[in-house]
């Protein structure tokens, strides 16, 4: 009996032949998908597509229409096929590497991401920002800012359904690992004996030493709660199903995005914040157009302001100077430019001098403290600055934003206990005073009311009016005049 030689294999002759066999689909089941006749997708496949059948084959293909059309070279089609599978093992690698409860977590966000077909700059703007610059209060804040105002999506991903609590886990998460007795006890060090009799018996599992449960879960990439609950509704979870769902997502992905996808899966994946989980999950999910909007101008902001930086201290200044007649001690507080942009407070003046680079926020008299040489003011300073901030700033956010008081409490919360303390002398700050700054944009605010009266103007455009006139510098008897002519106290009288 003669036996022929293997034939070899034949390499593809069209890159939209590279791009069938790599999504494993047969020449019928694409034609199907296609829309296109059996015949036509077999001439296609060995002689390239027709320019009219590139949007349906790229389409059923899940691939660009560049990929698979008549000048794409196939060992260049080869060459990227490869490359293509090469990353989706890196992924798959990565995702096996996760525990059943933080796989089932994140399986959502990762199918929409490799689900989506518009990753534009502007979504990996917002992603990156989630996954790797914001630490948790931001993200606290903007899942509040977000959950507030839209509704949660629709879940795209598949979900864990519990196992009865009678369930032997043991014996469960190795069928779902693809793991016998014997590798298992290979790879723990335990005895064959010893793993057979706890995967037949819980109770037997239970019985065992803290360490041996502990070797047998960081086999299995369990934790120690999937195998043995403790008192908690903790499901078993179907992570082949997930890992098939996931890689089927991956296997449809338009190859050139699939690169730059997986560098944001791998943060996803490092992500432990539920938080992050949480938004990213909203952004990614979303087909409300502008939800979607909302949530990439808002997102990205966040990262401009340095306190959602990690690692990152604030620098909290109370400023102080005792007055001109010795009487009593006036405190300021000078914050990062960043907050208030995010809070709302009152924005930074435009000086030359560094002392007013932040806008002190307010005038605090405090009693000097008599004649005692050993008074020590700053504890005094401090309770009564500390005591503002928690009261009048904070109510000063309006309380249809409650979680932006949230945050402003986290910040006060976290931070102030740190503020520095620094004295100023009279004489080197008397120009621009903080008290002085702040009780002549009032009277002038309010000279601006009496003179602009019949212009019916706005309190924002008064204000504005007031910053203009409080820093204009007239000699004392005119300004005197002036206001007193409207009826308007002078407060240096």
């Amino acid at each position: 009996m003669k036996t022929g030689k293997p034939k070899k294999k034949k390499n593809p002759a069209t890159a939209l032949e590279c791009w069938r066999l790599q999504r494993n689909i047969t020449q019928e089941d694409l034609a199907q998908k296609a829309g296109l006749t059996r015949q036509i997708v077999c001439d296609a496949c060995n002689y390239g597509p027709l320019e009219s059948h590139l949007p349906a084959l790229a389409s059923a293909l899940h691939v660009g229409t560049a990929d698979i059309g008549p000048d794409r070279e196939p060992s260049e089609a080869a060459r990227q096929c490869g490359a293509f599978s090469k990353t989706v093992g890196i992924i798959m690698d990565q995702l096996n590497t996760l525990p059943p409860q933080p796989l089932a977590k994140k399986a959502d966000a990762v199918i929409s991401l490799l689900a989506m077909e518009d990753f534009t700059p502007a979504y990996q703007t917002a992603l990156r920002c989630i996954l790797a610059t914001c630490n948790g209060v931001a993200l606290s804040y903007a899942a509040h800012h977000i959950s507030s105002a839209f509704p949660a999506p629709h879940s795209a991903g598949p979900m864990p359904s519990p196992a009865p609590c009678s369930c032997n886990r043991l014996d469960q998460y190795m069928k779902l690992r693809d793991i016998n007795v014997n590798e298992l006890a290979d790879r723990t060090g335990l005895s064959r004996q010893t793993i057979s009799l706890a995967k037949k018996d819980p109770a037997k599992l239970r019985g065992m030493k803290k360490e041996n449960i502990e070797k047998i879960a960081a086999k299995l990439t369990v934790q120690v709660a999937d195998l043995i609950p403790d008192g908690e509704n903790f499901p078993v979870i179907d992570v082949r199903k997930i890992l098939k769902a996931i890689r089927e997502a991956a296997d449809r992905c338009l190859p050139g995005q699939l690169e730059e996808k997986a560098a944001f899966i791998s943060l996803c994946i490092e992500a432990a914040s539920p938080y992050k989980d949480l938004l990213v999950n909203d952004l990614l999910q979303t087909s409300d157009a502008p939800k979607a909007e909302s949530l990439l101008r808002f997102l990205p902001s966040v990262a401009e302001f340095s306190f959602f930086q990690k690692d990152h201290e604030q620098e909290i200044q109370i400023g102080y100077y005792l007055t001109e007649d010795k009487s009593a001690y006036m405190a300021f507080v000078l914050f990062e430019p960043w907050v208030y942009k995010m809070f709302g407070l009152t924005a930074p003046f435009s000086d030359s001098q560094e002392l007013l680079s932040y806008l002190p926020d307010f005038p605090l008299a405090i009693p000097a403290g008599g004649q005692d040489p050993d008074y020590d003011p700053e504890p005094d300073i401090f309770n009564q600055v500390d005591d503002y901030l928690w009261t009048d700033e904070l109510n000063s956010i309006p309380d249809f934003d409650l979680c932006l008081k949230n945050v402003f409490a986290d910040f006060l919360e976290e931070n102030l206990p740190r503020a520095s303390m620094c004295r100023y002398e009279f004489e080197d700050i008397e120009q621009e005073l903080p008290a002085r700054l702040y009780m002549r944009e009032q009277q002038y605010r309010e000279l601006a009311s009496k003179v602009m009266a019949p212009a019916s103007l706005t309190q924002r455009q008064l204000t504005a009016l007031a910053k203009v006139f409080s820093r204009l510098r007239e000699d004392p008897a005119s300004e005197n005049r002036i206001l007193s002519m409207y009826g308007v106290s002078n407060f240096y009288c």
